[in-house]
Parts: structure tokens; C-alpha cells; sequence
């Protein structure tokens, strides 16, 4: 039987597929093939069962799809909150009407260079709904004052067939924006060679619409002169935001670029030179610091392997970037489907290159299917990776997995651990091992479901004319037994990607919130190991990773992150069981091995430490100032200072003003690490506020109201 994609895979998996692989012999042969490790023995076997591809594993494909009909209804919807200026909701449906529009076959990105303003291509008959909703769209831009993506999409508009008659309509709209970008010469130059093509029919109104518009542009002086006495531009952020208009918020914010790593490191570039890796035989590989590192040092920059944005907030899918992240309010579609948006040409023609041109005609079956994000993450991987490489790459990756040491694999030929190679990725650990039966013969299966789609894809086992060809028994064992393989270290590995938000009505620390997009695979930032009492964080920004610390790390400690929740926040079972589903593994961090209590049952202020046990190397500034043989001084300092924070706390939580209370919390943390013993309530709210700090330094959030 055909299963039919809207069956949902646990569904499919519980009540059908594993009913039948779980029984004997299949289920004797499986575990056979777990216990020895065999990878590909496992695959190879599942895919050799008939009944796998004739009944089990049997997928119907749902093609990608454009409609014509749709896109005029959405653009006819958007008219009318247009007509009421109701700009944001017109903005969303003539971003959908552009979505669902047919589009011309191409792997090319769309320059946005001055167009004709007659086109004369007759071969775009077939594209005026998406000549239309460029052209619509143009007109909302233009009343939210975002004059260069206006022109953008006039220059869109024109190149795919907008109707001839009416291109003095556009132009006119252009020229009112050059104008708003002071471009006045621009302008008037457009103006006339417009006034200049319009013909004798052409509507007495309209030719004196643009022969005042043209007497209007100012002179190469006057724009000088306007320049020099224009207030100083106002960004609506710099006022409360509370205070901000919908239409203002809308472009107000921009997702931020990543910050930039200053003192890198020469074997991770992802890192900076305060952190090293070591290797023991207990904790595997660990980060550690090579020097101090004080509360809120940038540690880490990472760009990812790949990124996978959620599908199921179809409104949060029509607004981020499928290859950055980035937030985008006027996206290009795909070509084909409707399901991805691109912020620019640059990321259109970057990502239908790079995975989108192999997932594309699966991707709806995918979705439907519901697999999980790691495995669209896992198809994503291969797609990057063309079959002969993946051939060539392999057996080389597998012998360096039996003879190379695991603190240097991943580390290429010159040493250098590199997120963008795939050596990287392959080296994960995915904990196959501590793996049961059902868990591994599921990966097992999806496995196979992602080989069988990428040879429907009919763009992955091609030659070198991109000539499909029928794939050999060991292509296909190759592939999907790699695909099984990062089944298992992807899930593990892959990090949360988020756009952080601030509620206008609550702009306080409290008022801090992030908003999950999807998730990615950054191979360096996944050798931090976990821990419930976090010393870094990691903050996105779009699609990158920055890492900062969260506490005073001296040399040679580890450097940890959370994989879950903090030890303040659940019970020690609580969070044991989680790590375990989902990491298989028990922690024994600090907090965990010395049973530290939950929040409610905290202390609020720590005790000193005895003096030889506080850390002094390495003391500046006012920490070189304390004296342990001095406790009477520590303990009034220690006094001093954690009054100053609760005061400092009280008011950023109503909203005063709190510009000292970040600096204030670097020197609380530094303090503690040093001088005092935890856990405490304190530090915990120190560390939060450090955190909101470091976010609201590199404002990598969105207003929402």
C-alpha cells in the first residue's frame, strides 16, 4: 500500500512499521547488527527486505506546487487591507500572493538594478500574478517609508510582465522614492525619460501628474542645502518603545550581524585563544580556559553547517531567511515551492545552490510527514555534499574513526577544526552505543525513507551533465547508512536557533523572551560539554552563534553550557531524565553530584569560602584589593557590594533606570567565583541579569506588542 504523506511518522511507526520490524527473525538480525556497531549492515539489510519497499516504508511523494488562483485571491485580500492602510496585514498577504505565484525556472538570484521602465519580454505572460504582487508590494514599502526595497520590487515588478499600460503608474512610484532617498537627479532623469515614451493616448492627468512631480526635484544644490539644515535623523529605537507605532516597530528592528571575535583562536577558529581543548577518557573531549576569563567575555563565534527553521508556524516560516535566519518582511519565494523564503538574491541563488534544489520536490512530503527537524537537518547535510565527494570523503573518515585519537578527529590535515568542513560533522558523537533497539531501528527507518526521497529528488545521483542515473547497490547503502549515522550525532548535537523579543509595555529585564525559529549544527560549539550550573551561554544572531561567559572561569577549569534546564529551575530527577532521553547520558555535574536545591528552597546570599580555598590568581583591579587573611574587610565589601545589586535588581524590575546593574552583576559573579561558596539565589539572578545585559549590548532583539 501507498502511505499517504498526511499520515504523521509516529503514527506510521508505532501502529505499523515497527510492529512488523520488531518481530523475529527481524528483530534478532537488528539487534545483532547494534551490538557489533554495524551501521551499515543494519541499512543494508532493511533496505534489502521487500517488504520495506513494497508495503512498510512505501511513500507517496507530494510534489511542490504553485497556484495562480491563490496568489490573485491573497493579492485581492491584501488590496483590501491596503485600501483600510492596514499596512502590516496587507504587507503579509502580498508576501503570500508572491509565495504561491508561478515563477520562472531559474537558479539565478534577481538583480535589483535599475530596470526599463517599458519592458518589451512578451515570454512573462505567465508571471503577471507575480508581476502584480511585486508591483503591490512596492506601494506598501513606499507608505512605510522603505523606499529601497520599494524600488526593489518595481524593478521586480517590471522584469516579470507587470501590463505595459500601466508601467508611467510605477514609474511615478519610483521617482517618489528616489526623491525619499534624496536621489532628486535619479529622479527627475526617470521622470523624463517616462514623460518622453508616454504616448498621445496617454491620459491628460497623467502626463501633468509627472511633469509636477519632475518640476518638483530638487537642484544638486538645493539637495545640499536641504541636507545641511534637516534635523538629525531620529531612530525609533533610541525613543521608548513602548511609545512606537505598529508601522514604526514593523522595520524598526533588524536582525543584528554577529559580533566579532577579536583574539582567535589558531586551531578553532570558532573560538577565541581563552579556551583550549582537552581530552580525558571519563568526560571525552572538554573545553576548557587557557587563561582567566572574567563574567561576560565574548568566548565564541560560530557561523553553522546548516540550519533548519521550524515548519510548524507557517506566519514565523513567510518571515525568516531558510539560509540565515534572518528576519525578512519582503522575502524572495522560491522558485518552485512555497514553502522556504530568501531575504536576498544572495541567499536565494547561496541556498538553491548549496540544499534547496535537492529538497525542493520533497520537501512537502517531508513536512507532512513530520520526521522531526533533525531529519530535514540530515537529508540537508547530504544534499550539501555531492555523491562522488561523499564517495571519495567516506572511507577516509571511517578509518580516521578506528585509528585516529578522538581528541583529534574532527581537526583536519593542518590541525585546524574548521565548522564548515564536513570532517567536523561525521566526528560527532552521537552516543550509538547507550542506544536501545526501538530508538536505533526508527533512525533506522527514517534512514531509509531519506534515501528513498533523495533519489526521487532526481538531482542527487546524477552525473556530471546532471544526467539522473540509477544508483548501485553501494551508492545507496553508502548514503543511507550516513544518513543513519547522523540520525544519531545530529539530534544530539544541533542548537536551538532564537530571536529574542521585548514586550514594549514591560521593556525590563523580566520582559525578556525568545522565540524559537528552528535549529542548526555548529560542530564546535558542541564539544562544551553540560552542565546545570552554566559558566557561557550562546546567543544567536540570525543564523551565527556567540558564546560569553556567564561566570569568573579560572585557567584550566572547564567551560560548560546547558543542554536543558538549570539546576535552580528543576529537580535533580527531573533533569537526569531529560539528559538522558535525550543526550543518553547521566549528569554528575556540581550541582547535580552535591544535590543542590531548586529556587524556592536557594539561599539568598552565599557564605565566604575559607581562605586558602579562594581564588586569587590572576586578581585585578578591586579583587586585588582583598586580602583572605582580612575576612572582616571581605565580609563588608561582600556586604557593600550585594546591597548595591539588590537595589540595582529592585529597580530594573520596575522598569528604572538600570545602566550599571550589568557591571555590577560581572563584579557580584566575579566575586562569588572567588571568594564565596554556592549555590545561592543570588548568583542565579546575577547571572540572568548578565545575561539580559549582554543581549541588550549587542540588541539582537525584536519588539513585539
Amino acid at each position: 500500500m501507498d502511505l499517504a504523506p498526511i499520515t504523521k511518522w509516529d503514527l506510521l511507526y508505532d501502529h505499523s512499521i515497527c510492529a512488523v520490524l520488531m518481530k523475529q527473525p527481524h528483530k534478532a538480525k537488528f539487534q545483532q547488527f547494534i551490538n557489533e556497531k554495524n551501521i551499515k549492515l543494519m541499512f543494508q539489510y532493511l533496505w534489502e527486505l521487500d517488504a520495506a519497499h513494497n508495503d512498510l516504508l512505501n511513500v507517496k511523494i507530494k510534489p511542490p506546487s504553485k497556484n495562480e488562483a491563490l496568489s490573485e485571491d491573497l493579492r485581492k485580500q491584501g488590496n483590501k487591507f491596503y485600501q483600510k492602510k492596514k499596512f502590516q496585514q496587507a504587507l503579509e498577504k502580498y508576501n503570500m500572493c508572491i509565495m504561491v505565484a508561478p515563477h520562472p525556472d531559474t537558479t539565478q538570484g534577481e538583480n535589483s538594478a535599475e530596470m526599463p521602465v517599458l519592458l518589451e519580454d512578451h515570454d512573462t505572460a505567465n508571471y503577471k500574478k507575480l508581476a502584480l504582487g511585486f508591483a503591490n508590494r512596492s506601494a506598501v514599502l513606499y507608505d512605510l517609508k522603505q523606499y529601497g526595497k520599494a524600488i526593489s520590487d518595481i524593478d521586480r515588478a517590471l522584469k516579470f510582465g507587470y501590463p505595459q499600460i500601466l508601467h508611467c503608474k510605477l514609474a511615478e512610484r519610483k521617482a517618489k522614492c528616489l526623491i525619499g532617498l534624496k536621489k532628486h537627479k535619479e529622479a527627475k532623469a526617470l521622470l523624463q525619460k517616462t514623460i518622453t515614451a508616454l504616448s498621445s493616448l496617454t491620459v491628460a492627468d497623467t502626463r501633468k501628474s509627472l511633469e509636477k512631480l519632475e518640476a518638483s526635484c530638487l537642484t544638486d544644490s538645493s539637495v545640499m542645502e536641504q541636507h545641511t539644515s534637516d534635523e538629525p535623523y531620529e531612530d525609533p529605537l533610541s525613543r521608548n518603545i513602548s511609545s512606537l507605532s505598529n508601522d514604526e516597530l514593523l522595520f524598526a528592528f533588524k536582525t543584528p550581524p554577529p559580533p566579532i571575535l577579536k583574539d582567535v583562536n589558531s586551531n578553532i577558529p570558532a573560538f577565541s585563544s581563552a579556551l583550549d581543548l582537552t581530552y580525558s577518557e571519563n568526560s571525552g573531549r572538554s573545553v576548557i580556559a587557557a587563561r582567566d576569563i572574567k563574567p561576560g567575555e565574548l568566548i565564541g563565534v560560530e557561523a553553522p553547517y546548516t540550519i533548519m527553521l521550524k515548519f510548524d508556524d507557517p506566519a514565523n516560516m513567510r518571515k525568516f531567511c531558510c539560509v540565515c535566519a534572518a528576519r525578512c518582511l519582503t522575502p524572495l519565494p522560491c522558485t518552485h515551492c512555497n514553502l522556504v523564503i530568501f531575504c536576498s538574491d544572495y541567499c536565494r541563488t547561496e541556498g538553491i545552490a548549496k540544499f534547496h534544489q535537492v529538497e525542493c520536490c520533497i520537501l512537502p512530503t517531508l513536512i507532512e510527514l513530520d520526521m522531526g527537524t533533525t531529519s530535514i537537518l540530515t537529508y540537508r547535510v547530504l544534499a550539501q555534499i555531492p555523491l562522488p565527494q561523499l564517495k571519495s570523503i567516506i572511507p577516509k573518515l571511517e578509518e580516521e574513526k578506528h585509528q585516529k585519537p578522538r581528541q583529534l578527529q574532527g581537526f583536519n590535515d593542518q590541525g585546524v577544526y574548521d565548522s564548515s568542513d564536513y570532517e567536523t560533522l561525521f566526528h560527532l558523537e552521537g552516543n550509538f552505543g547507550a542506544r536501545d533497539l526501538n530508538d536505533l531501528l526508527e533512525k533506522c527507518c527514517k534512514a531509509f525513507i531519506l534515501t528513498k526521497m533523495l533519489i526521487k529528488s532526481n538531482c542527487y545521483f546524477v552525473d556530471e551533465h546532471g544526467t539522473q542515473f540509477e544508483p548501485s547497490l553501494y551508492d545507496v547503502i553508502l548514503v543511507g547508512s550516513t544518513m543513519f549515522m547522523h540520525l544519531t550525532n545530529i539530534q544530539p548535537n544541533s542548537l536551538e536557533i532564537c530571536e529574542y523579543q521585548v514586550v514594549p509595555l514591560y521593556n525590563t529585564p523580566t520582559g525578556l523572551d525568545a522565540m524559537s525559529l528552528g535549529g542548526g549544527i555548529y560542530p564546535a560549539s558542541s564539544l562544551f560539554n553540560h552542565s546545570c550550573h552554566i559558566s557561557a551561554t550562546r546567543i544567536s544572531y540570525g543564523c551565527h552563534k556567540a558564546i560569553y561567559s556567564l561566570s569568573f572561569i579560572p585557567k584550566g577549569s572547564e567551560v560548560c553550557i546547558s543542554y536543558g534546564e538549570k539546576f535552580f529551575s528543576h529537580s535533580i530527577d527531573q533533569r537526569r531524565s531529560q539528559l538522558l532521553r535525550s543526550y543518553k547520558f547521566k549528569c554528575n555535574c556540581e550541582a547535580c553530584t552535591n544535590k543542590w536545591p531548586t529556587l524556592q528552597f536557594l539561599e539568598r546570599f552565599p557564605k565566604l569560602k575559607p581562605s586558602e580555598k579562594m581564588i586569587l590568581r590572576g586578581a585585578t583591579g578591586k579583587m586585588a584589593k582583598l586580602n583572605p587573611q582580612n575576612r572582616k574587610r571581605i565580609e563588608s565589601y561582600m556586604k557593600e557590594l550585594f546591597q548595591k545589586f539588590h537595589n540595582c535588581y529592585l529597580d530594573a524590575m520596575k522598569g528604572k533606570n538600570y545602566a550599571d546593574t550589568g557591571a555590577i552583576a560581572i563584579e557580584v559573579l566575579e566575586f562569588i567565583d572567588r571568594f564565596a561558596d554556592m549555590p545561592c539565589s543570588l548568583y542565579t539572578d546575577a547571572q540572568e541579569m548578565l545575561e539580559f545585559f549582554v543581549l541588550e549590548k549587542q540588541a539582537p532583539c525584536t519588539y513585539v506588542n
